[in-house]
């Protein structure tokens, strides 16, 4: 059903995330295709028994290094009643991903993650015979 949109996705689990590759030109006209297309999964959603949480739906608009001072920001996209505004970082199956792909966000997290763990072993002591 989302193919027919010219929508790409993935599924995981009960997690779905949907994409699209635009131009600057042709931005407008593949938003109002992907809103359309959640409305579609909304419906299919709701005749099936399920629900899509609209609180839980993020978008980001990649842009390349080269491209960006021709890309504006990009617009916020109707989700089943709700107004998503783009996020400048998402998290995808642990990664977490800017706008910029520049990984940066995702490196303070891990490092963040890794020295919380770090401390966490000054509390390992040895067992006294």
């Amino acid at each position: 059903m989302i193919g027919s949109f010219g929508v790409r996705h993935h599924q995981y689990a009960d997690d779905t995330q949907m994409y699209i590759a635009a131009s600057k030109d042709d931005l407008k006209v593949n938003i109002d295709t992907l809103e359309k297309c959640t409305t579609a999964v909304h419906q299919w959603l709701l005749h099936n028994g399920l629900q899509l949480n609209p609180s839980k739906s993020e978008a980001i608009l990649f842009t390349a290094a080269r491209g960006r001072q021709f890309v504006d920001d990009a617009p916020s996209l109707q989700v089943s009643d709700a107004v998503i505004q783009p996020s400048a970082t998402i998290k995808s199956l642990g990664v977490t991903l800017d706008r910029h792909l520049t990984f940066d966000q995702h490196v303070a997290n891990v490092c963040k993650a890794c020295y919380f763990h770090i401390r966490a072993l000054r509390h390992v002591r040895q067992i006294p015979a």
